[in-house]
């Protein structure tokens, strides 16, 4: 093994090589050697005991093997002080002690990683491979792919009118076509302007109820995704941009390492899980083998800064920790309960667990006082507090921040006194807004029901089809009035219906012809003030516009030739395949 001294003395020779120890950086030394850098090359061949292990004469050339030179490089007995040029990130090793990858984030590793998948799904129900440009079409096709191209069919709707034939930056669109190259193409208009993006994802699941082609293999789905993530990149708004994606068990962890690399993983938010059925019927069919599934994922991810309008649902269930009366005339305070009791709302025997929002009366009660009823937290200015724990204060309400509204704070114990006001939301009911105590909304979301929502917005879809009260949800949590959503897996439209009815601009894009027809019915009922989904509860009377346009297929005439030929065209027609460009020369007509 003296050729493995030989190489280290020879590399500690190479200044540039070396840290600040001294120490050899062996993965600068074999991205050299993988690069064939001639300096290296040249300080190897010159010592005879290398030159005859890692070079081969051919005639009076000399052919360097620099896998054998990797190899020798990466095995543990060479330079076992030594370290990567990754020395300090963290990530996966093979049994030679290097790294799987060559950054900072562990990344996922799929076939064809790099390709193209432009994935069809209006073969319904029909099993076909997969299409990678990368394989069928010639390189100048590649290199235009994502270029603009032409859209037409432009129908504008807008007061059961239809109009116009070019588009405004305050339209709404629904654009027919594929949503890799649709969405390429809205970049020199729509480039970082996407404040929201939800995209209801194909499940790579065997689901025949679902009508499209929603099973393809796991590296083409992967493939697929990637694509479409990196352009949704750019059309997200650089500074405030959330993109927020549902899925389920079939690919969510792999979607998750996926968009950390994509979108980098700091910028992740959270995984909300949506419960989107319950455990009935045919489902419970197989309770003694597997786990049933009730939920989807909806994987979050920022752009930079993250600006969120908290939500809240209706709280059910009194909270038991606002067990204190601050009576303010006498500044002091009290147990709830002996307040309770006073007022004559419960009885005493009755205990303080029991107490039950849908009691009317002791319910007006809590609105009524939501300014003297609290319980106590941490958070607090350090004087305040120390303040609060002088002895001459045992049990007395200190106030700070006096804002002269009713809003002041106040201390007690060295713990801040938080008001039930701070639980009163509002809530739309009914086509009113009416006060409620509201519960924070967090990663866990129970309570909006998927039943009987196929049929929102009167067209229907058996399975798939999102209730607006979730794109409601979402919509407002991470957008303002005036912002723009873009949902490239559109369906039925229901993300458009939402951001209609809620002051949001959307772009939709969908492929499948049925589903493009649907929501074009659906949102032009939303502009006349249809009343289903979430519009009576927020008391929508309709308005707003819609300019419907299509993806030109390049070669569709071919496409439509080939479908309507019979035996005396089709040699035709194969002639003018033959000299088209778009067709690869390594297919086999």
């Amino acid at each position: 093994m003296s050729f493995l001294i030989e190489l280290e003395n020879t590399l500690k020779n190479i200044s540039e090589y070396l840290d600040k120890d001294g120490k050899i950086i062996r993965g600068l030394v074999q991205e050299d050697a993988m690069n064939l850098n001639p300096r290296l090359l040249n300080i190897i061949i010159q010592n005879p005991k290398l030159e005859k292990k890692f070079f081969t004469k051919v005639g009076d050339i000399y052919a360097f093997d620099k896998v054998k030179f990797s190899w020798v490089l990466s095995n543990r007995t060479f330079l076992p002080d030594s370290y990567t040029r990754y020395k300090n990130k963290v990530g996966l090793i093979d049994s030679s002690e290097n790294f799987l990858i060559s950054n900072n984030d562990v990344l996922l590793s799929f076939p064809n990683k790099d390709c193209v998948l432009e994935f069809d799904s209006t073969d319904e129900n029909e099993e076909r491979p997969e299409v990678f440009f990368n394989e069928l079409l010639s390189s100048d096709t590649i290199d235009v792919l994502f270029d603009e191209k032409v859209f037409t069919n432009f129908v504008y709707y807008r007061d059961g009118k239809e109009i116009k034939n070019n588009i405004d930056d305050l339209d709404n669109l629904v654009i027919k076509g594929n949503n890799l190259i649709t969405m390429h193409s809205l970049l020199p208009r729509y480039e970082g302007k996407i404040k929201l993006m939800y995209w209801d994802i194909l499940y790579n699941t065997d689901n025949d109820l679902v009508p499209y082609n929603d099973s393809i293999k796991h590296s083409s789905w992967l493939v697929m995704m990637k694509n479409r993530l990196e352009i949704a990149k750019r059309l997200l708004d650089p500074n405030e941009g959330v993109i927020c994606i549902q899925c389920d068990k079939n690919e969510d962890a792999y979607l998750k390492v996926l968009m950390d690399e994509v979108f980098v993983r700091d910028n992740f938010v959270n995984s909300i899980s949506v419960q989107s059925s319950t455990p009935s019927g045919l489902k419970l069919a197989h309770r003694e083998k597997t786990i049933i599934k009730t939920k989807d994922t909806l994987l979050i991810y920022k752009m930079k800064d993250l600006k969120i309008n908290p939500q809240y649902e209706i709280e059910n269930q009194f909270d038991t920790h606002f067990n204190k009366y601050f009576d303010r005339e006498k500044n002091e305070v009290r147990s709830l309960k002996e307040v309770i009791v006073e007022n004559g709302i419960y009885d005493s025997k009755v205990p303080f667990y029991q107490y039950d929002l849908s009691n009317k009366v002791f319910y007006d009660f809590l609105v009524k006082h939501q300014n003297d009823i609290f319980q106590t937290g941490k958070s607090m200015p350090e004087d305040i507090r120390k303040i609060s724990l002088k002895p001459e204060n045992k049990d007395v309400p200190i106030k700070y921040n006096d804002t002269g509204d009713g809003n002041e704070q106040y201390a007690i114990n060295g713990r801040r006194m938080s008001f039930l006001r701070q639980s009163i939301k509002e809530f739309d009911i009914g086509g009113k807004k009416v006060e409620r105590i509201g519960k924070l909304l967090c990663d866990l979301w129970v309570d909006i029901n998927f039943n009987n929502t196929q049929n929102e917005g009167g067209v229907s879809l058996p399975a798939g089809k999102k209730p607006e009260a979730l794109l409601k949800r979402i919509i407002e949590m991470f957008t303002d009035e005036g912002d723009l959503v873009l949902d490239a897996y559109f369906g039925t439209g229901t993300t458009g219906a939402v951001a209609l009815k809620t002051g949001r601009k959307f772009i939709g894009i969908e492929q499948l012809d049925d589903h493009y027809e649907k929501s074009i019915t659906r949102l032009k009922s939303v502009i006349d003030g249809e009343q289903s989904g979430i519009s009576k509860s927020i008391n929508w009377q309709g308005g707003g516009s819609l300019l419907t346009f299509e993806l030109k297929k390049l070669n569709q005439h071919l496409i439509d030739k080939i479908t309507n030929s019979n035996d005396d065209s089709i040699n035709t027609i194969y002639e003018d395949i033959i000299k088209s460009d778009f067709i690869s020369y390594k297919t086999n007509y």
